[in-house]
């Protein structure tokens, strides 16, 4: 029969000591009350080997303090940890325990080990890596590079397993919604980026993943609005909706308004589109928008250079288009098929918005074409934002695609030798 294990004790300098088990430490823990296991459980979530008594009994809270000291002696007694003690006032008082085996200590109560979330981080990098991947061909190559970029920086970032873990998987459902061509408000978003996890509840995604979605992803150009999507628009025309109540259609005129905003829902159940406009004008910057909005309202809208080419109606087109946006611009068409003058910002994403929306008037076979955009604003303008990489790449995709047509392709080679780009508030 082995001899009881008995406590050493070991002089370290004046008025200081350590002491330990003389015994290996335990392979197995012992009965204890649930509360002593909480805060076991609390002291034991850092993967530090040594903890200070000030950290600890904070652990433990002020109403605490009477089980952290038992628990510490029990620790101690048990052969889990060594103790670092200092004489005061003739009392020996615990500084700092030492934790044995501290790896042994957590996979008995449980908790992982540092080695342990390595590799479950690894893991879930890597299988959300290869889902994202799989969008290759779903969506389209610059979203699928916000997404990829996006996984690596969180990846790289010292956030909780469970944060990571949230956000790599909000980061597919928005690739999941983007392929769906899904539309709606954030509540919509959140029930669809958490129907795997059946919880139905806008609090399952929290302030700070909106904001770091709102960071890494266009959320409103990719059908995920704050609010109902609404649709911006001004010019001499009048909407008429069918009557549930009457015979008589309900009508709306826009002329007497610089500009209106309503619901895109409402605007696609519109039955009839009056106007007297020659051309549709959308504008990608808020400000130029009204601006020109608040321009055509005026009692001589023609004395300005801006009109010179006809009456409009005017469209405000927040960047990259939403397909809700795309569906509302195609009913609009349907009811009033006249070209488009299109107004985006200098620069590579804005001749990709370009792009993107004129297929809307090629497939009606309608004229379409940059308003107050060429070259010679990006000699004359005395703004001045460099290209970057992302910028370069953009306007070399363009040129090699067969699709896009020579008038923006001519402006990204101007954007090139020029070196710089421009806002369209800075002219419009």
């Amino acid at each position: 029969m082995n001899p009881p294990s008995t406590l050493q004790i070991e002089s370290t300098k004046r008025n200081k000591r350590k002491r330990w088990l003389d015994a290996p430490a335990p392979q197995r823990l012992w009965l204890i009350l649930q509360e002593d296991l909480q805060l076991l459980v609390a002291w034991c979530k850092d993967d530090a080997l040594t903890r200070k008594r000030q950290s600890l009994l904070a652990l433990a809270g002020a109403t605490g303090i009477e089980h952290a000291e038992a628990l510490c002696e029990r620790l101690l007694r048990e052969g889990w940890v060594e103790r670092k003690e200092s004489l005061i006032g003739g009392v020996w008082q615990w500084d700092a325990i030492v934790w044995r085996d501290l790896p042994t200590l957590k996979q008995l109560l449980g908790l992982s080990s540092k080695e342990q979330r390595q590799n479950a981080r690894s893991q879930v990098l890597a299988v959300h890596r290869a889902q994202v991947l799989a969008f290759k061909d779903q969506v389209s190559a610059e979203l699928l590079k916000m997404a990829e970029q996006a996984l690596e920086t969180v990846g790289a970032t010292a956030i909780a397993f469970d944060v990571l873990e949230r956000r790599l998987n909000l980061l597919v459902a928005v690739l999941r919604w983007h392929r769906q061509g899904a539309q709606g408000s954030r509540r919509d978003f959140s029930l669809f980026a958490t129907q795997a996890q059946t919880i139905n509840t806008t609090k399952a995604i929290s302030t700070a993943d909106w904001l770091w979605l709102e960071h890494v992803f266009p959320l409103q150009a990719l059908g995920v609005n704050s609010f109902m999507p609404l649709w911006w628009m001004g010019g001499q025309a009048c909407l008429h909706w069918p009557s549930e109540m009457t015979s008589n259609a309900q009508s709306l005129s826009l002329g007497m308004l610089a500009f209106a905003s309503l619901p895109t829902a409402d605007i696609r159940r519109a039955m009839q589109l009056q106007t007297s406009a020659s051309y549709w004008w959308l504008i990608e910057n808020r400000a130029s928008f009204e601006r020109q909005c608040m321009l055509r309202a005026q009692a001589d809208p023609f004395a300005g250079e801006y009109f010179a080419d006809g009456m409009p109606l005017l469209v405000f087109m927040p960047g990259r288009v939403s397909t809700d946006w795309q569906a509302t611009m195609r009913h609009l068409l349907k009811l009033a098929p006249l070209p488009l003058r299109i107004s985006v910002d200098l620069d590579p994403a804005g001749l990709e918005m370009a792009h993107h929306i004129s297929p809307l008037w090629i497939e009606r076979g309608l004229n379409w074409q940059c308003k107050h955009m060429d070259a010679v604003m990006l000699q004359t303008a005395k703004q001045h934002w460099p290209l970057n990489a992302y910028d370069l790449a953009v306007i070399e995709r363009l040129e090699n695609n067969v699709q896009v047509p020579d008038v923006l392709k001519t402006l990204g080679q101007a954007m090139r030798a020029s070196g710089r780009k421009l806002e369209q508030e800075g002219w419009l």
